[in-house]
């Protein structure tokens, strides 16, 4: 059986789910990884693909060997809510604004640069616990037990948010007021690129 292997930041699984019921054939594997660790594994040929997050725009940021293919999606940041939070009501909200409710927070360096650059200019954010598992977080939110911070792709779909368990408001101001660029990274050395460039094609529908 053909093994496709990727590697991302963070990924809808069902993304994942579409192209392996079209190709039941391959198996899709998936490690989730930082920005940084994804070029790495696709520098080296360890992943036949990359889904990363850049700021804005692409730039002159990758190896010679390294194809960026883009997603053709923007996203912006969001806070969400549990349904019930008096912050619901809100059509948008700044951090700094609501630095003081507790916060339950992605644990990845993404999110961490972002909340230090914060944190230096308007004082600590409230934040109770971090975790990993962006289900883990948006369980604990609906759950009442803090907000948290997403990007808008990620929500995309989402059942705690099609449910109406949480709800997503767009953040505005420093340091959150900038657009996100999704796309795909792979080699052109590696021989799976026309594989790789078909599982792209599942999220550009």
């Amino acid at each position: 059986m053909p093994v496709m292997q990727l590697a991302m930041l963070s990924l809808r699984q069902n993304y994942s789910n579409a192209f392996s019921k079209d190709f039941p054939q391959i198996k899709v594997t998936i490690i989730e990884l930082e920005n940084k660790e994804v070029i790495e594994e696709v520098k080296e040929n360890k992943v036949d693909l990359g889904l990363i997050t850049l700021f804005n725009s692409v730039g002159d940021r990758f190896p010679e060997q390294i194809t960026f293919h883009s997603l053709h999606s923007q996203g912006t940041f969001h806070v969400i809510v549990p349904k019930d939070s008096p912050l619901a009501f809100n059509k948008e909200l700044q951090l700094m604004d609501i630095k003081d409710d507790p916060f339950v927070i992605y644990g990845k360096n993404f999110y961490n640069s972002l909340i230090e650059d914060f944190e230096k200019n308007y004082g600590p954010l409230n934040v109770i616990f971090k975790s990993t598992n962006s289900e883990v977080i948006k369980k604990s939110v609906s759950e009442g037990i803090g907000i948290s911070l997403f990007s808008s792709l990620m929500l995309i779909d989402d059942p705690y948010l099609e449910s109406g368990r949480i709800i997503s408001i767009p953040l505005t101001g420093y340091p959150l007021n900038f657009n996100l660029l999704y796309g795909g990274i792979y080699s052109k050395n590696r021989s799976q690129s026309r594989l790789v460039k078909k599982f792209l094609e599942y999220f550009e529908h």
